[in-house]
């Protein structure tokens, strides 16, 4: 099937992979060729009954999706804050019985991007998302066929439901977005005329780095509500133009770039990133157009402007924004 999307107005072609009874296959694998002008092609696994893995690099793990790739949207990750808690009954139960999950860790269930569009980051930010105490309604109990906190454990039957019978724990991105939620309901209680854009601007620039962030899972990092209220939506608080480590680096498939640009009263400057091997020569431009102030992200797979794979080796990322340059030396292993 082949079509242009009436919302965006992309050009977009489905692949059914099955046999001509139409069953799909147990495994196997399957290449498809292109063939015209050189164009970006973005491709998902809409619906899959086995694992499947792109062999360009991508892996077999959700990667963020509707509504959280909107651009106006903020994108929520989830990350772990505890591990242990008390149920109703008085057991002391856990998540973690292979102890394998890391106190302060992005979840396991939480999306990484990248979303199909390099900006903003996506995720946006990281609120904790594991074991979490919501309030509990009146109709969300263990008699209630919908309720998710029914634990389907004969041994364990009130496992998510705590000893105060008001509370009960869950996890989810759709617990780690309401920490968000609040906060930007404080921030608006404290300046009513702050925008949407300065309010963005505000949490991802007040975020705290995680250890080892790798923007992909990360956004700009963790909440931090606490630098959030310290903010002001007037400021320029982000200063300057500045650019984090490239990562991973060196970097096999995919290497995230993630720079800040700042506020600027012109309407946005000229935004360029271009990929230069170490011969000096241009093997790839990743952008090239007027970004205003904000955080983004940017990702190269390692191939030149035609789509080709290139050697290994050492390649320096340029980035411009107005007549600022900054350089970063990346490495590509094959």
């Amino acid at each position: 099937m082949v079509g242009v999307n009436p919302f965006n107005g992309d050009r977009e072609f489905y692949v059914d992979i099955s046999d001509a009874n139409g069953v799909t296959p147990k495994q196997g694998i399957w290449t498809i060729r292109l063939t015209g002008d050189a164009v970006d092609v973005h491709a998902w696994i809409a619906h899959t009954s086995f694992d499947a893995v792109f062999a360009a690099g991508n892996v077999n793990t959700h990667k963020v999706a509707i509504p959280g790739t909107s651009k106006n949207a903020l994108c929520v990750a989830a990350y772990t804050t505890k591990e242990t808690w008390d149920d109703a009954d008085g057991h002391h139960l856990t998540i973690d019985s292979r102890g394998t999950i890391k106190i302060g860790a992005i979840a396991s269930f939480s999306s990484p991007g990248p979303a199909r569009y390099s900006s903003p980051i996506k995720p946006d930010l990281a609120a904790p998302g594991q074991i979490i105490a919501s309030a509990l309604s009146q109709f969300a109990g263990l008699d209630s066929p919908s309720s998710i906190f029914t634990s389907g454990s004969a041994e364990y039957p009130r496992a998510f439901l705590l000893n105060d019978g008001l509370h009960a724990m869950s996890s989810g991105t759709s617990m780690a977005a309401p920490h968000v939620t609040g906060a930007i309901a404080l921030v608006l209680q404290k300046h009513p005329t702050a925008t949407a854009t300065q309010v963005r601007t505000m949490l991802t620039a007040s975020a705290r780095s995680a250890a080892n962030q790798d923007a992909l899972y990360w956004g700009a990092g963790k909440l931090d509500a606490a630098a959030l209220l310290q903010a002001d939506p007037a400021e320029e608080i982000i200063p300057t133009f500045s650019l984090a480590p490239a990562f991973p680096n060196p970097f096999n498939q995919i290497t995230c770039f993630t720079f800040q640009l700042p506020i600027d009263h012109s309407g946005g400057l000229r935004t360029a990133v271009t990929i230069y091997n170490a011969l000096g020569q241009k093997v790839r431009s990743l952008l090239e157009e007027k970004r205003s102030a904000g955080s983004y992200s940017l990702f190269w797979d390692g191939r030149d402007e035609l789509g080709f794979r290139l050697a290994s080796g050492i390649y320096l990322a340029v980035f411009e924004y107005g007549d600022k340059r900054r350089v970063l030396k990346v490495t590509l292993l094959n």
